[in-house]
């Protein structure tokens, strides 16, 4: 796969190569790093092990960089992942996330990409977003993701939000906590 390529792919699913400890052009010595760059022509694999010790591995060309990355892209999901948001949810694209925004809210696309766009600045609310999508419901308590102690059913079932809403406030909670708290104990009105 060609590097644009890659890219479409990344942006079609939400991914935050950052998250992953994945970069793209420059090697880095931070321990669990890799990705991939172009020297002189040459595509090179890197991994840093954190005691400023890189591993680099000559690749063919940049089809193989990319197809490699890819595959690191996929295995390193499993910390995103688990057995309810799978990577098969994970990687349901945008368009299918933005049409539902779009139907179930009644968004233009243009709101509906700004509500992608803010959803995807954290990929756990994100693929949680998409289980819900596909599935109809919210992650089973055991499973789901929680930030200061609350989840998007627990926002959802106990405030006016809607399920988009819930969703919004978790990045909320995790961007601005005090804030976020604050709101909360002041009462977000109830259903």
């Amino acid at each position: 796969m060609k590097r644009e390529e890659f890219f479409q792919l990344i942006d079609e699913y939400g991914i935050d190569l950052n998250k992953l400890s994945i970069a793209i052009d420059s090697p880095s010595g931070w321990e669990g790093d890799h990705g991939v760059y172009e020297e002189n022509g040459q595509w090179i694999y890197f991994s840093a092990d954190g005691r400023n010790r890189i591993d680099k591995e000559l690749l063919a060309s940049e089809d193989e960089a990319f197809d490699k990355i890819m595959t690191d892209v996929d295995y390193d999901l499993r910390s995103f992942t688990n057995r309810n948001v799978t990577r098969e949810i994970a990687k349901l694209p945008k368009k299918d996330v933005c049409e539902f925004l779009q139907k179930e809210y009644a968004l233009t696309l243009r709101q509906a990409i700004e509500a992608w766009d803010y959803l995807k600045q954290d990929m756990n609310v994100l693929f949680e977003f998409k289980y819900y999508i596909v599935k109809g419901e919210f992650v089973p308590e055991k499973y789901c993701y929680k930030v200061k102690g609350y989840s998007a059913e627990q926002l959802y079932k106990t405030s006016y939000l809607e399920v988009l809403g819930a969703f919004n406030y978790l990045i909320y909670l995790k961007r601005k906590p005090n804030e976020a708290l604050a709101a909360l104990k002041a009462g977000l009105p109830r259903k």
